[in-house]
């Protein structure tokens, strides 16, 4: 195995294609639903680009199609491991014959280990540019298995130079502000302005005006990525575990809602996902602050129209591809994605913003939705200790309940106007110790006035002896459920309930318990009716009862009215 550093992936893969002899005239085998930055080096070489359609389920290339892409013209395939998800290299392989493959590495992280991907083909080229597993910046390596190939290659080797002065100091400062981008959370926001800069050429873009008169394939990697380039992937690939937790909530989520994606072997870049409106749901998430990818908007990303027709695309040829480029999203698996981003995209898929009937929202909430909680709490829940304690302080209460790793809040909203919510705790006790450890001088100004009165401070001591109290019951508690009457007898709290309940199934609790106060009929109702069991009675209070019910998690596979 022999490596080479270039000055970008696309620059790596023109010079496998060099080194495999390919010049005008010869075919080259791809999938389409790539970028142009995989046609670029055929189009510097003259060579002719050959595309298959792509498995709709993998969104990489239709191995069923290949082998009548094969003539005697055919000089090399390039297999793509779209969005990370690997190619069937065994059977590429086969059907390949003696035409060499070259894998498209660029949506991949490289192992530490050999393994079959990056390592099956005659060679495999990487990427270190934005959005890539491993940010280095600009940069790319060809990994040569092939020692013919790795000669000659390293024979024209000899004649890539440096960049510039004055480009290498273009591209550290564009990986500079790419990370201060990255530590202010708004590196995707920047994508438009980045590609109107590009155009005017006020900073190095992604693609090449003249791939013919582009100096770029004529260098190697710049000095400053080829120094940071070991520590960066030794990053990523200490960063592999949390990445995997990610891909693996997007999927548990994603099939949840009912719709497929593939199941990569290692993290994948990005999940990727088909949704009826693709336009819509981009526009909705931009407007919800979410970081969601277009890509690949047409076959042969970003082209269009004639520039496309101009790469050798035959519009029509390849209708799986085109209907990924109409229809697929993704979202992004690295390991800074929290549980909240994961659940925040989730409710995107499940509950675009279309205007009709109401949505459920798990956050991040704005100040004037925590403050439609409280006081659905104080209006709602008019006779219990926590409404007496006033809206100031039942905010303070559920901005932390908002944001505690302990809780989640779902938000229930009909035309921008909250109508109801739910929300529950893995440990009650150790929800109260964190509030009192972090929100305490927050809290005790709402709370002070209101407390400084004894019968309100009794109910306060039995409200924290409650929560700490020891019993055979699960720690897991459902802590107030509220649904506007407006609202009431439409399904919304059973819906609520069923988020609450995946949410509580995914953190691995079987069982959950409710507590109710015995005058509450319509909640008493409703727990019978999704199938929890009362297992008895107690007093948080002194003179007021309360039922308490379990609701076992797998009852949901059990009962379909649950179902929402």
């Amino acid at each position: 195995m022999t490596e080479f550093l270039y000055y970008r992936g696309r620059v790596a893969l023109h010079a496998i294609l060099r080194g495999l002899g390919v010049g005008p005239g010869d075919e080259v085998i791809v999938q389409a639903y790539t970028c142009a930055a995989v046609i670029e080096p055929l189009q510097r070489l003259q060579a002719v680009p050959v595309y298959v359609d792509i498995d709709r389920t993998t969104y990489t290339m239709d191995l069923s199609r290949l082998a009548a892409a094969v003539t005697g013209r055919t000089r090399a395939i390039v297999v793509q491991h779209t969005f990370g998800t690997p190619v069937d290299l065994d059977r590429v392989l086969k059907i390949a014959g003696n035409v060499p493959v070259v894998e498209d590495c660029a949506h991949i992280t490289e192992p530490a280990e050999r393994g079959p991907v990056g390592r099956t083909g005659v060679a495999a080229f990487y990427s270190y540019e934005w959005g890539k597993p491993v940010i280095a910046g600009v940069g790319g390596k060809a990994v040569v298995n092939d020692e013919r190939l790795a000669a000659t290659m390293r024979e024209q080797y000899a004649a890539y130079t440096p960049p510039p002065s004055r480009r290498e100091a273009v591209m550290t400062a564009q990986f500079l502000a790419h990370q201060v981008a990255t530590e202010l959370g708004v590196t995707w926001r920047l994508r438009a302005l980045y590609r109107r800069l590009s155009r005017l050429g006020l900073v190095v873009g992604s693609y090449a005006a003249d791939v013919a008169a582009s100096p770029e394939y004529e260098w190697r990697m710049t000095r400053s990525v080829r120094r940071r380039l070991p520590r960066r992937t030794a990053r990523a690939r200490k960063q592999l575990t949390r990445r995997a937790a990610v891909a693996a909530r997007y999927r548990a989520g994603v099939t949840r809602l009912g719709f497929d994606v593939p199941t990569p072997v290692t993290p994948p870049l990005r999940v990727p996902v088909a949704v009826p409106d693709k336009r819509g749901l981009l526009d909705e998430a931009a407007r919800r602050r979410l970081e969601v990818g277009d890509w690949f908007t047409t076959p042969v990303h970003p082209l269009t129209g004639a520039d496309l027709e101009a790469a050798g695309y035959r519009p029509g040829s390849c209708p799986n591809a085109e209907w990924a480029a109409e229809h697929v999203v993704s979202f992004p698996v690295r390991a800074d994605i929290s549980p909240h981003d994961v659940e925040r995209g989730l409710d995107l898929l499940d509950s675009p913003d279309t205007g009709e009937g109401p949505r459920i929202l798990s956050g991040p909430f704005t100040d004037a939705q925590i403050r439609a909680v409280a006081e659905m709490h104080a209006t709602e829940v008019a006779h219990g200790f926590l409404s007496s304690l006033g809206v100031p302080a039942l905010e303070v209460l559920y901005r932390h309940v908002a944001d505690s790793r302990h809780c989640a809040l779902f938000l229930a909203v009909d035309g921008g106007r909250p109508v109801g919510y739910i929300c529950g705790s893995l440990d009650t006790a150790a929800l109260v110790r964190e509030f009192i450890r972090r929100r305490w001088w927050v809290a005790a100004p709402a709370l002070l006035p209101r407390l400084l009165r004894p019968g309100r401070i009794f109910r306060a001591i039995e409200t924290l002896r409650y929560a700490q109290a020891g019993d055979d019951l699960p720690r897991a508690e459902v802590i107030n459920f509220v649904v506007r009457p407006p609202v009431r007898g439409a399904g919304l709290a059973q819906d609520l309930f069923e988020r609450l309940m995946d949410w509580f199934s995914e953190h691995g609790e079987t069982a959950v318990k409710m507590v109710t106060g015995e005058q509450q009929r319509r909640a008493h109702g409703f727990y019978r009716k999704v199938g929890a069991e009362l297992r008895g009675h107690t007093s948080i209070h002194s003179g007021a009862a309360s039922r308490v019910y379990l609701y076992r998690t797998a009852l949901r596979q059990q009962n379909p009215q649950t179902t929402p």
